[in-house]
């Protein structure tokens, strides 16, 4: 078994922790502008650097097939089968309209929060293609108009949504690449990423956001260079801040993200009827910010034996081989 690298699964996790907030129907749009430009965009950032492109596409594709496909299939329909018998305060669709989303992935039931894995799935096959660019400017050009070009679908023209979210796909490549020349480059960049550099981007990301008022997410903004500087700044605080500090419970919420995508919708759920059930709202002097801290941190925790028992009983369920304990 391949030993995990922490920083990969802090970033994850702190970014996941990030999606349970934002899921959580949180109002306040000025807090949300310091999460948004980072929280999806660390994951294509990861997944580009862990990607393996000197491999055959044969063996690529059943690899990806398994980690990701695999998952999302068996995931989705353990997801559905709960939604059918244990609803709580979701919206209401047939088992049949669920499954339509499911694998079409268009629409607005919570099954959708799931998203991001086929997505990643159908990414990653344009993205092993573009990586065969064996020059090496010729390769960063083609990925810089990949995400120039998709603003321009997603911004100008307006394309709609689209199965899979394709219309997103040259902006995963994108930051997909970003992780890949971090990867070639990691030495390099990680001697100027230290604690005053960081220092000084924290307060460029910080003065940006509160002087404008601007905001961008991993779909980029109708301001696509500022939405650029913002995002990669964030990445890189990201990648300093999780190499720099160490959290068990963050680095195991990353380690166990696809479950964590598959199921912290029903646990939102759970964790929104107890909360208004005792009113914390009126009975402690808590604000609506450390509230919906708490909510997410609680969501999180109580994911953790079910993670414990797929890991332990069920490893096929997150791309292990059937019959086999990972």
């Amino acid at each position: 078994m391949k030993k995990r690298i922490a920083w990969f699964d802090l970033t994850r996790g702190t970014a996941f922790l990030m999606v349970i907030f934002n899921h959580l129907d949180y109002g306040n749009d000025v807090v949300m502008r310091f999460f948004t430009p980072v929280f999806l965009t660390t994951f294509f950032f990861v997944s580009g650097y862990l990607f393996r492109v000197r491999v055959p596409f044969r063996q690529m594709f059943i690899a990806r097939t398994r980690r990701l496909m695999q998952p999302f299939v068996l995931l989705g329909t353990i997801t559905i089968l709960l939604s059918s018998v244990l609803s709580f305060n979701e919206k209401q669709i047939g088992i049949l309209e669920s499954f339509k989303e499911l694998f079409m992935q268009y629409g607005y039931a919570h099954i959708n929060v799931m998203w991001f894995i086929p997505s990643l799935y159908l990414y990653s096959f344009g993205f092993y293609f573009l990586c065969q660019i064996e020059n090496t400017y010729k390769q960063f050009a083609a990925f810089i108009a990949c995400g120039v070009l998709n603003w321009f679908l997603v911004y100008i023209v307006q394309i709609p949504h689209l199965p899979w979210h394709v219309e997103w796909m040259g902006f995963a490549w994108f930051y997909m690449y970003m992780g890949k020349v971090y990867k070639k480059n990691q030495n390099l960049i990680d001697k100027y990423l230290n604690l005053f550099s960081c220092a000084v981007l924290l307060a460029i990301y910080v003065g940006y956001i509160v002087l404008t008022g601007n905001s961008c997410n991993f779909q980029a903004s109708p301001l696509l260079f500022d939405a650029l500087m913002l995002t990669l700044i964030g990445l890189a605080l990201m990648v300093y801040s999780c190499k720099a500090l160490n959290n068990r419970f963050i680095r195991f919420v990353g380690a166990n993200s696809l479950l964590y995508f598959a199921f912290h919708g029903k646990a939102m759920s759970i964790v929104n009827v107890f909360f208004n059930h005792i009113d914390i709202t009126s009975t402690t002097l808590l604000g609506t910010e450390a509230i919906i801290v708490l909510k997410t941190i609680c969501t999180a925790v109580l994911l953790i034996p079910v993670c414990m028992l797929v890991n332990r009983y069920a490893p096929f369920l997150v791309g292990g081989k059937f019959g086999v304990k990972k």
